[in-house]
C-alpha cells in the first residue's frame, strides 16, 4: 500500500492555511504560460492550483521555487519557511537512505532478514548467497582437512 505523496500533504497543509483572499491574490501571481486563464479561474483552491502546476512539472520534487515565490508573491513568509522546512526534511531523509526516498523502518518492525534488502535483485542475490556459501565453505573444508 502506498501512501499519500508527501508533496501533496505540502500542498494541502499551506492551502489549509490560506484565505479565500489570499487564493485570489494567488491566482493574479500566476502567469497564463503557467495555467490557462479558463484552467485558473475553475481552481478554487489552493492545493488544486498547486497540483495543476506539479502536474505541468512547475514544482516538483527537488524544485519548489515556483511554490516559494507564489508564497513570498502574497506575502505569506511564515508558509515559504514550511516550504524550505520540507525541503531540509526530504534531503535529510534522500541522505539517510541513500539518495532515494525510502521509508523509514521501526526497529520493532518483524519482517525476516530478507525483506529488509531494498529491492527484488537484493533479495535474489541475498538468497543466492545464504545458499551458495554454506556449500562452498564445506568444500573449502573438505578439501583442506
Amino acid at each position: 500500500m502506498t501512501g499519500i505523496d508527501p508533496l501533496r500533504k505540502l500542498f494541502r497543509q499551506i492551502s489549509k492555511q490560506l484565505t479565500k483572499s489570499e487564493v485570489s491574490d494567488l491566482k493574479e501571481c500566476i502567469t497564463a504560460d503557467q495555467i490557462s486563464a479558463s484552467t485558473l479561474e475553475s481552481l478554487d483552491k489552493a492545493s488544486a492550483i498547486f497540483i495543476e502546476l506539479q502536474n505541468k512539472g512547475l514544482i516538483k520534487h527537488g524544485d519548489l521555487q515556483l511554490l516559494k515565490d507564489l508564497l513570498s508573491e502574497i506575502q505569506r513568509h511564515p508558509l515559504v519557511e514550511t516550504v524550505e522546512r520540507f525541503e531540509r526534511e526530504r534531503k535529510t531523509e534522500r541522505h539517510q537512505f541513500g539518495g532515494t526516498s525510502r521509508k523509514r523502518r521501526n526497529d520493532d518492525d518483524d519482517d525476516s532478514d530478507d525483506d529488509r534488502c531494498r529491492s527484488t535483485p537484493n533479495k535474489k542475490l541475498h538468497r543466492f548467497y545464504e545458499t551458495l556459501l554454506p556449500v562452498w565453505a564445506q568444500k573449502v573444508k573438505d578439501e583442506n582437512p
